[in-house]
């Protein structure tokens, strides 16, 4: 049986991810639409083999909901599993 993965840990992986997608390095772990939206490639990070069933898509859905939550606060919103997309503040319309 393998140890749960404390939301510390999880909370820190979350934040690596962040991290990567705001600076755009290149990394196995993220997949980039354009230069506004990325899909952050939760089975590298938590691949069917590291657990049972049941473990790794727990594991899988607690990071999603962690990351949704630290991409929101850096301005990303979420656009389905694991894509996000940078929010640009509206720009007023010149009349």
């Amino acid at each position: 049986m393998q140890p749960r993965v404390t939301k510390k840990a999880m909370t820190a992986l979350a934040n690596e991810m962040a991290d990567l997608v705001e600076s755009r390095k290149a990394d196995g772990r993220v997949e980039w639409l354009d230069d506004r939206e990325a899909h952050v490639i939760v089975a590298q990070l938590f691949p069917k083999r590291s657990g049972c069933k049941e473990t790794v898509s727990g594991r899988r859905r607690r990071f999603r909901e962690i990351l949704e939550q630290v991409m929101s606060a850096r301005g990303w919103e979420a656009r389905g599993a694991n894509w996000f997309r940078r929010i640009d503040e509206e720009k007023p319309r010149e009349r």
